[in-house]
């Protein structure tokens, strides 16, 4: 193996300066300032061009930073599978790979990269790239140098490029989590300005935020008793361990929990939030709903006053179950006084309680 030559008092500091650029990036824009002119300068490279790859949809996506191959590099993601580079370096991940290694071969001229450098105004000729992927991370990411002159890029400034590997793949694992970092502060920014009732949890049920609305509404509606220590409704932290456990799949019935009064109803609607870093979350949307039909006067006198709560929730459209469930008790108590109120007033069931309860 040849013998890799010292770096210069000049070198040396540009080494510097791409470290330190990369361990202070916060974004993706930092990270490719930072470190351009030095890492064109330390290489000897003419362009470069740093790659962010992230999921999108069911591929991926390709964002690039570059001050002079963007003519090049547009709608990359249309034409990646014809990169050689790109098709070269990704089957080995972490290993600086020059074009020769790349092209196994094939010449340079055919390939869909160097007719479009042409096209673009670029005569590219020679190239150092590598393909960062850090293990157990969904930050991947890459860079390429570039040189338009016929003498290809010396041993020594791929030496350097491998060297700087460990901290490309702590920079992009960076990036993304400050990415996420600051796309999460901003949903939930937004969700604790607005005047509606919503709750924010994470996947085990814990407390995230809340708006000012929430806490009113669970005293009205859930006794301490039905509350966990942290004061969430233990009917809502075993629904959402539900939803979790199908991996936030199911009928869309699952996502919607509802709790009737004879004079109001609660729903909480489950959303899950566009969130990976950090786990989880999940927001309830909460709306308290006046019922809008009120069981007429002249039958609530003929019935007790219990049965009057459970004409008011039937009226409201409840189930058997959830009228138990509003009303704390069984659902053999309710049907009990179903039979009786259909008795008192000359209804023959459910539908025909309704239907007579709603003329005028």
């Amino acid at each position: 193996m040849a013998r890799i030559p010292e770096l210069t008092r000049r070198e040396q500091s540009l080494v510097f300066d791409v470290a330190a650029g990369l361990a202070s990036a916060t974004d993706f824009a930092e990270m490719h300032a930072a470190t351009e002119k030095a890492l064109a300068e330390l290489c000897g490279a003419q362009h470069v061009a740093l790659c962010l790859i992230q999921p999108e949809g069911e591929g991926v996506g390709f964002e690039w930073k570059t001050h002079t191959l963007g003519r090049l590099l547009k709608d990359y993601g249309q034409w990646a599978q014809d990169d050689f580079v790109g098709r070269a370096v990704m089957r080995h991940p972490n290993q600086v790979l020059s074009d020769a290694e790349m092209l196994s071969g094939q010449k340079l001229e055919q390939t869909k990269t160097y007719q479009r450098s042409q096209q673009s105004g670029i005569l590219l000729r020679h190239t150092v790239a590598v393909y960062v992927e850090p293990r157990g991370s969904l930050a991947q990411g890459g860079i390429t140098l570039y040189r338009e002159q016929s003498k290809p890029f010396s041993a020594k400034s791929r030496y350097v490029l491998q060297r700087f590997v460990p901290a490309l793949a702590g920079s992009f694992q960076s990036i993304i989590r400050f990415s996420s970092l600051a796309f999460k502060n901003l949903i939930l920014e937004e969700i604790s300005a607005q005047p509606a009732a919503s709750l924010v949890l994470n996947a085990r049920g814990k407390e995230v935020l809340r708006t000012r609305a929430v806490t009113a509404i669970l005293e009205r509606w859930f006794p301490r008793s039905s509350r966990s220590p942290a004061g969430i409704p233990r009917e809502w932290e075993t629904q959402l361990a539900t939803l979790i456990k199908g991996g936030g799949r199911g009928d869309p019935e699952q996502f919607l929990w509802r709790k009737v009064s004879p004079e109001q109803s609660l729903e909480a609607v489950f959303t899950p939030l566009p969130i990976s870093q950090g786990g989880p979350l999940w927001e309830l949307r909460i709306r308290e709903r006046p019922n809008q039909a009120v069981l007429k006067e002249s039958w609530r006198r003929r019935l007790t006053a219990r049965q009057a709560e459970v004409a008011s929730c039937l009226l409201q459209g409840s189930e058997d179950k959830e009228i138990a469930q509003a009303l704390r008790c069984a659902p053999g108590t309710v049907k009990k006084h179903l039979q009786a109120i259909y008795d008192k007033l000359d209804v023959e069931g459910r539908a025909d309680f309704i239907s007579k309860a709603l003329r005028d």
